[in-house]
């Protein structure tokens, strides 16, 4: 996470991690369950087809990171090849590529690695709504002296909506390699990849004007109707190729070498309902055709060294990425129906409508190309053996050749902007190893294209936090928890001017709030995760009608997550066990009342919101 050789306890950022053995409790099916456990990131937005982002401090924060590079995927993720989901939080722009990530943060999914034993592990789960999943893990040393290692993860999964149409079928597999050539020297390849044929979530979007009521209860759609047909699916495709190489120049220097390439593509239909009133909506599709490639290579030398009596820490990378997509998109309306009764014209929506009316439509059709170059340092110095500080700095150049209009061959919003992206951490162990204190100063950035009215590009937008708080490790590592409270000013905010005619370049949020994650395991067997966040976003130089006012985007001010199992660790009904879990979310409305929701019903393990059977055999 810092790209060093550093505790929890020693670093000054807060992030959350969550290991295999907590997905596999849990009976985890879909990756965006896994969130349920990170404090402020249960609530998902999901998108077109499939993939999702989640919340962080306020903000949109996508699932863009793998292995803490790039892993740009624009697709479902099978959670089936995670070793831990990692949470990091905060602006984090100088050690990770800007365009990936967010100012709340950013989530890195590391996936399994090849282990020096045999191991087979194959499970099925069953579940409502027609869920069949069956994934399996397979380790094996290739050769006697196990220089050579070999691992495969997969799954199929299949699966029904709960409404009157839509499904999701996928197949995953995800090879790994080490080659350990000697002791100072060894190779990494990691492939994922998958094939997802789904229906779109289904989006509704009410009329903003035309409309009297304000409360979706009130709105009388029947959620269980899906107002279209399972013809209009859509295909992906996604491989993901991750190459490092380890290199120990001595016993305090080592350099490591990191390469992925990823391909991810839509072709098909996505979906999605229109508002007209308050009875009428009007159904719309997308004929997708809509590519991803992308590569980022890095380089980082590490060392661990003293300067005197003290002891330092230090990464330094450069960091080089390209992302390059396509599109062909024919988008068709049909005409209004009435939700309340829609009758016969509830079939309307399939595939032959769409690819009847999508021939006589000017598909959108346009190119892009975005280059990022980077350099960065990262140092940890040791003032006493209890007290730390952290300085790091990135420099950040994206070369964005805009979007290049197949039918006119002409470049818009092309731009080239530089970015300093500074980081300072402070950490004071009270007790050493035991509890700490830290407080930390981050930045990051994100990047706007276009001009003014009168034709000066527009620089990236910046965030800058303050964050203090707590960290404990006690008891043999039985309670860990950090506490803390964050604030987040974003400056260089675009708005509409006044008149609505040109983007003018003075907006400003901000995002402050307080974090709070106990993991205890009291005695052995008994696993208790917690966490509540409270967050204050609102924009605070906007226009008229949104000024003051949260964003829609910054999910619920309060959050909070539970959960607690039990697991008999000895004796012949070893292995068997219970759990419970719980999200709860809410909204202020205005200084009061709260609306308290549950956004995860309370659900008991042994019977999981699918009802699910859950069938594992292992041979090691």
């Amino acid at each position: 996470m810092a790209r060093l050789p550093l505790r929890n306890i020693e670093n000054p950022q807060v992030y959350s991690v969550i290991p295999k053995e907590i997905i596999a409790e849990q009976v985890v099916v879909d990756y965006n369950s896994i969130f349920k456990n990170i404090p402020g990131a249960a609530v998902p937005v999901v998108y077109n087809q499939g993939r999702s982002a989640m919340l962080s401090r306020g903000f949109t924060t996508a699932n863009f990171i793998r292995n803490s590079i790039s892993g740009f995927v624009y697709t479902n993720i099978d959670p089936a090849n995670l070793e831990v989901l990692q949470a990091i939080k905060g602006p984090s722009g100088t050690l990770f590529n800007s365009g990936q990530i967010s100012f709340g943060g950013l989530f890195n999914r590391v996936t399994k690695k090849p282990l020096e034993q045999n191991k087979t592990e194959i499970a099925f789960t069953g579940g409502g709504y027609n869920l069949n999943r069956l994934t399996f893990d397979i380790n094996r040393p290739l050769t006697n002296d196990k220089q050579v290692l070999f691992r495969l993860n997969g799954a199929v999964h299949t699966e029904k909506s709960f409404q009157d149409q839509g499904f999701t079928r996928n197949v995953m597999l995800a090879p790994s390699f080490i080659y350990k050539l000697n002791d100072r020297l060894d190779f990494l390849l990691d492939i994922e990849a998958s094939l997802y044929n789904a229906t779109s979530p289904i989006r509704f979007a009410p009329s903003a004007t035309a409309t009297t009521i304000n409360n979706i209860r009130d709105f009388g759609m029947d959620y269980n109707r899906s107002f279209l047909t399972n013809s209009l699916d859509y295909h992906t495709q996604q491989v993901n190729f991750f190459g490092q190489v380890n290199y120990t120049l001595s016993g305090n220097w080592k350099l490591q070498t990191n390469i992925t390439r990823t391909f991810s593509t839509t072709k098909g239909y996505v979906t999605q309902l229109i508002g007209v009133n308050d009875s009428m909506l009007r159904q719309r599709a997308q004929k997708e055709n809509f590519p991803y490639n992308g590569v980022e290579l890095q380089q980082n030398l590490v060392g661990d060294f003293k300067i005197g009596t003290l002891r330092n820490r230090i990464v330094v990378g450069i960091d080089y990425y390209n992302q390059r997509s396509d599109r062909n998109t024919p988008t068709v309306t049909l005409a209004a129906i009435n939700f309340r009764k829609p009758g016969a014209a509830y079939n309307n929506f399939n595939a032959d409508k769409i690819d009847s009316a999508a021939a006589r439509v000017i598909p959108e059709t346009y190119a892009t190309n975005i280059s990022n170059y980077s350099a960065y340092v990262s140092s940890v110095l040791n003032i006493t053996p209890k007290f730390n500080v952290m300085l790091s700095l990135r420099l950040d150049n994206v070369d964005n050749k805009g979007r290049y209009d197949v039918a006119t061959a002409v470049f818009t919003d092309a731009f080239n902007q530089t970015a300093l992206s500074p980081k300072l951490g402070m950490v004071y162990e009270i007790v050493k190893d035991k509890l700490s204190l830290f407080g930390n100063y981050m930045n990051g950035f994100d990047y706007n294209a276009g001009s003014d009215s009168v034709g000066n590009p527009f620089k990236p937008q910046q965030a800058n936090q303050w964050e203090i708080g707590l960290k404990t490790d006690l008891f043999h590592h039985r309670l860990t928890s950090t506490i803390s409270y964050y604030d987040i000013a974003v400056t260089n905010v675009l708005r509409l001017a006044p008149g609505g005619v040109f983007n003018i370049q003075d907006g400003t949020q901000i995002s402050r709030g307080f974090e709070a994650e106990i993991i205890a395991n009291p005695i052995d067997g008994l696993n208790l995760i917690t966490g509540y966040t409270y967050n204050d976003s609102k924009l605070t130089n906007a226009a008229a009608d949104v000024n003051g006012l949260r964003p829609a985007t910054a999910g619920p001010m309060h959050l909070a997550n539970f959960w607690i199992s039990y697991r008999i660790v000895s004796g012949k009904a070893k292995g068997l066990g219970a759990g419970f879990g719980v999200i709860m979310e809410a909204i202020l409305i205005k200084p009061i009342p709260i609306n308290l929701s549950l956004k995860y019903p309370p659900t008991l393990f042994l019977m999981p919101p699918h009802s699910m059977i859950l069938l594992n055999a292992g041979l090691d």
